[in-house]
């Protein structure tokens, strides 16, 4: 048989351009034929989307957007680092699939972490209870028993030990998130190292001290800042001298993601945070290069793929930015990056739509080239996560893995025009801010004046506008909600039962324990900075002291107090809508309903009913819809007056010219108290002239503030 070589056309040794009879594209006639659809201004209004930082995001890149003959970027494994810290990516054993728990019984705990590691799971994020982040109360005395119940719940090591029953140490590292009890989880920890006979050289983890974050988000540190830097430094001292695969200090920027900030915002307060801590610790004698290494970072990443990516590669190059004016060697420590899917962007309505916007930002952190990454189960704003929920967050990575393949190319987002620009911008207007930060003093002076905080609440409060307006739609939240969708399954689980346990566990380690190795705490406060305070921790911790007890010890200079930042979840607004409609049908038994007059022939009224019925959804509203057509039996023969009290009026405007008027009496006449009509306001108003109509229904309008609106007139009291 013939065959045909690459290239050729068969009996033709004539190459075959398959392009040839097309003419050649150029950016002026694609923006032409943009300009003959979309008329003048088309493009700047319609196709380029603007982030909250002022950076504007084009439809189209082309290689003027990003030359690759002078590529900033460089290569992988070399500075500035933007494309990752290694030449070879994570081609050979991909990416760290690190998992969340946060379950306050150890024991409960214990279960699901070892099934996780036995499923796929690499290593352990263990968030510690909120009374282990207060340590103390404002009067010193301990706060342990009154803990809000959102983490694990550790009266002493053996409660550690008993998460982490039958766990590999060696094999699987552990990441904590203790807030401001950094120093006694830490000292916890590594007291269970020293018991299961892990040696110093093996064990592997992150104590990630990171209190900035901790008093942004509680709004107070328990001790002065200077002495809570200066025990950050002396475990980064332990730490560097002891534990030679550990890291001390942690930057997560989850809380300031939570609370609202923008990409470029994120950035610069990791940075600042980043700076405190690496003077902090090389104020102890510690080299820079010796200090860089201690020190990890965990972003968030969301559904905005292209931004994701851009912020981890602009954090990689902003932090060896930082490492060369710092005067570190060339030679420089890799600067471990933990990805984390965003909490902000979850919705607890419609939960499974999660499972979605999860994949594309875990889709985003590995292709960005992280080093860890956590996804959250989809269930997490519900409650504590079931064992279906954490096998989907786990299968996720596992799928992106060893299905997709992410791994197997090194820096695929590399060279790509659109990321390799918005990297830039990003990573120039985050330089910006983070100097304007250090030009005030630093993140904690900005934090305490509240500076930081109006900052980011003014971008939080565009992007929740903007998620009002739809033009931010949350599908199953905002969007398409599902008014009889089932409830998925979380963790049961009795708070008072575990604070009264865990009281009871805190008060007998407080009877047995004596209180020479806590006294040493104190004593050891005064030469902080050599490691010698950690230790002593150490042994308090070894002897059963409680994390409150070590906290008390450990306290010393007034406590700091600031505003602090509120983390809010886009959806929650409309989720406080669909609650009260909700509650309203579990006291009358019928859900809060409008009734939609369908004006005209289907042709007319069929899409603006639609939009109708979706946008009421959003609120739990149900609806009762008319049969439609143009005479009045038909436009509101359904409505009940005594039992429904708002109408919506859908049609176009050729039939709202006609018969807009004459229904919106007749439906006032048989007793509705607000009416409303699908349409913008500017295109119908002629129509309406003399109606009582109370207001307008359209795409980009502020739903949330028509639906609170609507809700009120049909007597549901809104908080």
């Amino acid at each position: 048989m013939a065959t045909t070589k690459p290239g050729k056309t068969s009996g033709d040794d004539s190459e075959l351009t398959l392009a040839s009879e097309f003419p050649g594209a150029s950016a002026e006639a694609w923006m032409g034929l943009v300009s003959r659809i979309l008329g003048d201004g088309g493009y700047d209004d319609r196709l380029v989307a603007r982030s909250h930082d002022g950076i504007e995001i084009q439809p189209l890149y082309a290689r003027e957007d990003w030359p690759s003959g002078d590529d900033p970027s460089g290569f992988p494994g070399a500075a500035p680092f933007t494309r990752g810290h290694r030449a070879d990516g994570r081609i050979l054993g991909g990416w760290d699939i690190r998992q969340l728990h946060n379950h306050p019984d150890p024991r409960r705990c214990n279960r699901g972490i070892r099934q996780d590691l036995e499923n796929g799971v690499s290593s352990i994020l263990l968030r510690l209870d909120d009374g282990a982040e207060r340590s103390i109360s404002t009067d010193g005395s301990s706060t342990e028993s009154n803990a809000r119940v959102d983490g694990l719940m550790l009266a002493t090591t053996a409660d550690l030990d008993a998460a982490l029953k039958d766990i590999d140490l060696q094999e699987h590292p552990v990441a904590l998130q203790a807030g401001t009890a950094f120093l006694p989880a830490a000292a916890m920890l590594a007291e269970l190292w020293r018991r299961r006979g892990v040696s110093a050289v093996r064990a592997r983890g992150a104590f990630n001290a990171d209190p900035i974050s901790a008093f942004a988000m509680l709004g107070r540190l328990p001790r002065s800042v200077d002495d809570t830097l200066k025990q950050l430094a002396d475990l980064s001292r332990y730490t560097l001298d002891t534990f030679p695969q550990a890291t001390s200090v942690g930057v997560d920027t989850s809380g300031f993601h939570d609370a609202g900030a923008s990409e470029a915002q994120e950035l610069a307060c990791a940075l600042a945070a980043g700076v405190t801590y690496l003077r902090a610790v090389a104020d102890t004698g510690i080299s820079v290069g010796d200090a860089l290494g201690q020190i990890a970072f965990t972003f968030s990443v969301d559904s905005d793929l292209m931004l994701s990516v851009a912020k981890l590669r602009a954090a990689r190059r902003l932090w060896g930015r930082v490492a060369e004016a710092s005067g570190a060697t060339a030679s420089l420590p890799a600067m471990p990056l933990h990805a984390i899917t965003s909490r902000r962007m979850m919705a607890r309505r419609d939960p499974w739509v999660n499972m979605l916007r999860s994949t594309v930002a875990a889709f985003a952190a590995a292709i960005a080239g992280a080093d860890s990454i956590t996804v959250l189960p989809f269930t997490a704003p519900l409650g504590f996560s079931d064992d279906f929920a954490r096998r989907i967050a786990r299968n996720t990575q596992i799928v992106l893995q060893e299905e997709s393949f992410l791994n197997r190319v090194i820096d695929p987002a590399g060279g790509a025009w659109a990321v390799e620009s918005l990297t830039d911008q990003l990573a120039q207007a985050s330089w910006r801010l983070f100097q304007d930060i250090e030009r005030a003093g630093g993140i904690i002076a900005t934090l305490k004046n509240g500076d930081l905080a109006r900052d980011i609440s003014r971008v939080a409060a565009e992007r929740q506008r903007h998620v009002a307006t739809g033009e931010y739609p949350l599908t199953g939240s905002s969007a398409f909600a599902h008014l009889q969708e089932e409830p998925v399954a979380v963790e049961p689980f009795d708070a008072e039962a575990m604070r009264s346990a865990f009281a009871e566990k805190v008060q007998e380690a407080r009877a047995q324990q004596g209180t020479a190795a806590v006294a040493a705490v104190s004593v050891a406060l005064q030469s902080t900075g050599d490691g010698s305070l950690t230790s002593s921790v150490i042994e308090a911790a070894a002897a059963g002291a409680t994390p409150g007890m070590i906290g008390a010890a450990l306290a010393s200079g007034r406590e700091v107090d600031i505003v602090r930042l509120t983390g809010q979840r886009l959806a929650e607004p409309f989720e406080r809508l669909r609650d009260l409609s909700d509650a309203e049908a579990a006291r009358s038994g019928v859900r809060p309903i409008v009734y939609l007059a369908a004006i005209g022939a289907p042709s007319a009224y069929t899409a603006p009913l639609t939009f109708a019925q979706n946008f009421c959804a959003a609120a739990g509203i149900d609806v009762r819809i008319g049969p439609g057509g143009t005479e009045l039996a038909d436009t509101i023969g359904k409505f009940d007056g005594e039992n429904i009290v708002t109408a919506v009026l859908c049609s176009d405007a050729s039939c709202y010219n006609a018969h807009g008027r004459t229904v919106a009496a007749a439906l006032q006449d048989a007793g509705a108290k607000a009416i409303y009509v699908v349409g913008r306001p500017d295109a119908l108003r002629d129509c309406f002239e003399g109606a009582v109509v109370d207001d307008f229904l359209y795409q980009g309008c502020d739903a949330l503030a028509a639906l609170r609106r609507i809700l009120e007139g049909m007597g549901v009291e809104i908080p």
